[in-house]
């Protein structure tokens, strides 16, 4: 700074000169000449003389610029030294202007003397001296070294970030990325220390400019450039410069997140966080140790999480450091796994408890301005995957020290750490019950830590803090964590079948009847886990698996230190479970009957669409018997077309797909009771492979004349005339229905005339007899009956309970319909009619 001003201070002084030169040469042309040269001397000479110095002088300047290009291979912070002493450090005294102002300034000399201006002469040989001086002034700082100018050239680079050109910005991350690139390379500790402080100074001027476009672009990915280049080199000191660059631009990015609303967050671990841990096996802890570097990233990193709400949901999304939730799972992995053998065992212990401790603050102390409880959550998520590798990797003592010792608090009841901790006693649960791909020494350590600390464990889930009331998401976070720790096949294309779900389910529900002794208040409990999956539960536990869940829950008691109970009173215990999953099963079907009833306006439509679908597929197939033959005499008759029990959730359903079938099939076999005394018959066994043989002949010894089959079986692979019947169906009027592939009846449709005159369609409900008729009795209230709810689930219902749920459920649909028919002689075709035997 204090150089530029005395440049400033030149530039002035010369510009002076010049001008007085240029106002006071006319006044005063020829005296100053006679007072500076020894009193009468030749003028002329000395000023050709003079004239002939100044273009020397011009040359010098050239030949300066010449050796200032040498220096063009030295950068300071990517920045050529030449090109930032003959361009960038002046704003308008660049070397270019100053070279092209020195032959503009001996052209100007030349007029002054053509012109006896000796003043103004005198005055433009001044001012190339100066620029010669100025020139040379700066060709001196090359030789002071780089050192000498470094300031200045960090002054410069940051200045260009309180300006508006993008270009410029870019060039100055490009030159340095490139600088940091040198130094990482050639291992100069020193020019990559300074390269990074720049970069770090950078960042706290684009966040007093708000510059936030350039953060989150440019300088984001010079840092990835920077942190993954010197995360690969593997060079100890280098990482650990590279660490503390990383804390320090959190903290000033966090810093400034809690006292402004723009908020300002980064991304690029996200992409590099790999070769950060990847880096750790290689270097001692106490490196990086002085200062608990890795502590203090692990908590700003927290305080930088970024979350944002979807549009469409009410819950918000993390949008960087993903990788957050695995970070102390990591740093155990690469210190204590992978670099064991270059950290002394009280480092280890140290850095276990540090990142546990961390964790503990983060949920239960620290506060913070924006996304207080995602935070939170996320910290919980990422203690509970550190318990798991602890659990994975055997580490006794850890578990001991964190888990069993500070973690399991028995007198706290603080919600995440009784998520915490039945996440990780379940998960153990899982190792040594259930689990068969674990392998033996995992599951012989599990064992041994269940024997020793089963006490401490049942003391607090079953014992001390068994008021806490289960809900909703503490039920939810359990699953959806444990189901991310399933185990899988090490092969791969190997099936597995998942039972981390049915794991979860044992151990809560014989929890929960643990804790209970009355049926209400368990009911309470296992409705949150039970709640739309009745059936699932149903059959899991109870029912026909009641027996194999009484020596399933002796077992559980037996594994967390419990006293023996008698066979009946477990058996008591699992018939409470039954009677209370029972009632839950049997009050959610009551409520989704409920919603399935259909009120009356849902009736009149179901009326209208079944006569409409039933008027359709009548006159559709009776149309070819609507000729009224002359010797006929009609008569109109009403019957019942069919009746149908049909399910409520399904009726509307059936109407629209299923009805046409029934109706087809339901008016085939009403038509073939109409003309069963005018119809000649042949009852044959199924497989008899002479049906077709007596089909036609006696058709042909009837002289029976066949245009029309209803029915009707059409396929007879390996019948005798098999072929005869397939040229036989061809062009004739076919009345088809699926559900009659036992019959073929033909007949000759001039011989028989029907027509549909009306239909009356009828939903009933069932009448009380119809319900109570077959129901045993419930044996365990006396005054209930027992309904299969569905695959031979009984359950018991108060009668006026029963008869509400069924007619909620179903309805009697009766369909009668009116019609004019006719036969005209005896008989008008021939029935061929199987049998299975």
């Amino acid at each position: 700074m204090n150089r530029r001003i005395q440049i400033n201070k030149k530039l002035i002084f010369s510009s002076t000169l010049l001008v007085l030169g240029v106002i006071f040469y006319d006044k005063y042309n020829g005296l100053i000449p006679y007072d500076f040269v020894n009193g009468g001397s030749d003028i002329d000479g000395m000023i050709n003389t003079l004239f002939q110095v100044q273009a020397s002088i011009a040359t010098l300047g050239i030949a300066l610029i010449a050796l200032l290009s040498e220096a063009a291979k030295t950068t300071v912070f990517g920045v050529s030294v030449s090109r930032y002493v003959m361009q960038e450090s002046h704003k308008i005294l660049k070397h270019r202007t100053l070279i092209f102002t020195e032959l503009c300034l001996i052209m100007m000399s030349y007029f002054a003397i053509v012109l006896k201006y000796n003043n103004l002469f005198i005055s433009v040989f001044i001012i190339s001296l100066v620029i010669i001086l100025f020139m040379v002034n700066d060709i001196f700082i090359l030789f002071y070294g780089s050192d000498y100018i470094k300031d200045d050239i960090k002054e410069y680079c940051l200045s260009i970030y309180e300006e508006d050109d993008i270009d410029k910005k870019n060039a100055i991350l490009n030159s340095l990325e490139k600088d940091i690139n040198f130094s990482v390379e050639n291992n100069d500790f020193t020019r990559l220390k300074d390269d990074t402080e720049l970069l770090f100074n950078i960042l706290k001027v684009l966040i007093k400019e708000k510059d936030i476009l350039t953060i989150r672009g440019q300088f984001q990915e010079v840092c990835t450039n920077l942190c993954e280049k010197i995360f690969m080199q593997e060079k100890s000191n280098q990482i650990y410069l590279c660490l503390n660059f990383i804390y320090e631009i959190y903290k000033e990015c966090n810093e400034h997140n809690n006292d402004d609303n723009q908020y300002i967050f980064f991304t690029f671990l996200d992409d590099i966080y790999r070769e950060l841990i990847n880096s750790l096996r290689k270097i001692k802890y106490e490196i990086i140790s002085s200062k608990y570097i890795i502590e203090k990233i692990h908590k700003e990193l927290y305080k930088n999480l970024y979350f944002e709400k979807e549009k469409a949901e009410s819950s918000y999304y993390l949008k960087n450091n993903y990788f957050l939730k695995m970070y102390s799972s990591f740093i155990y992995h690469e210190f204590f796994i992978l670099n064991k053998q270059n950290n002394s065992e009280e480092n280890i212990s140290k850095v276990k408890h540090y990142l546990y401790e961390n964790l503990k603050n983060i949920i239960e102390y620290d506060t913070y301005k924006y996304f207080q409880e995602e935070k939170k959550e996320m910290a919980y998520d990422e203690i509970c995957n550190y318990f798991k590798i602890l659990i994975d990797n055997f580490d006794e003592d850890a578990l001991e020290d964190i888990f069993f010792d500070s973690f399991l608090d028995i007198y706290s009841f603080k919600e995440y750490r009784i998520r915490g901790i039945f996440i990780i006693v379940i998960y153990l649960y899982y190792l040594l019950e259930k689990e068969s791909l674990v392998d033996d020494d995992l599951r012989e350590f599990v064992k041994k830590l269940m024997k020793k600390k089963s006490f401490t464990i049942g003391n607090f889930i079953f014992r001390r803090n068994r008021n806490y009331l289960f809900n909703e998401k503490l039920i939810n976070t359990i699953k959806n964590k444990l189901r991310t720790w399933e185990k899988y096949p090490k092969k791969r294309g190997m099936g597995k079948v998942l039972i981390m779900e049915d794991t979860i389910n044992e151990f809560l529900i014989f929890t929960m009847l643990k804790r209970n002794s009355y049926k209400e208040s368990l009911m309470q409990d296992i409705l949150l886990l039970v709640h739309g999956n009745e059936f699932h539960f149903y059959t899991a536990f109870v029912g026909n698996n009641k027996m194999n869940t009484v020596e399933k829950y002796e077992k559980f008691l037996t594994l967390f230190d419990f006293e023996a109970i008698e066979k009946h009173k477990l058996i008591q215990k699992v018939d409470m479970l039954e009677s209370a999953i029972s009632d839950i099963y049997k009050t959610s079907e009551i409520k989704v009957s409920e919603k399935e009833k259909l009120n009356d306006e849902d009736i009149e439509t179901l009326k209208e669409n079944i006569q409409e679908k039933c008027s359709d597929t009548i006159k559709e197939c009776i149309s070819i018997f609507n000729k009224i033959p002359a010797d006929i005499k009609t008569k109109t008759k009403t019957m019942t077309l069919f009746n149908l029990d049909t399910d409520t959730r399904f009726i509307f359903e059936d109407v629209n797909s299923r009805m046409g079938s029934w109706i087809k099939q339901s008016l085939i076999i009403l038509l073939i009771q109409l003309i069963n005394e005018n119809l000649l018959a042949i009852n044959k066994n199924y497989d008899d492979k002479e049906s077709l043989e007596d089909f036609f002949h006696s058709i042909e010894e009837n002289e029976l004349t066949v245009d029309t089959l209803i029915g009707y079986r059409n396929w007879f692979y390996g019948y005798i005339k098999e072929d005869r019947f397939a040229e036989f169906e061809k062009n004739k009027n076919k009345i088809e229905s699926d559900g009659l592939g036992n019959i073929v009846v033909a007949i000759n449709s001039k011989q028989l005339f029907f027509m549909l005159k009306k239909i009356k369609v009828y939903i009933k409900n069932y009448s009380e007899t119809e319900i109570l008729s077959d129901k045993k009795r419930d044996a365990n209230t006396g005054d209930g009956y027992m309904y299969n709810i569905t695959n031979d689930i009984f359950i018991g219902f108060k009668k006026e309970e029963l008869i509400e749920y069924v007619n909620n459920r179903k309805k009697k649909i009766t369909v009668e319909i009116e019609f004019e028919y006719g036969i005209s002689g005896k008989p008008i075709g021939l029935g061929l009619f199987f049998k299975n035997d």
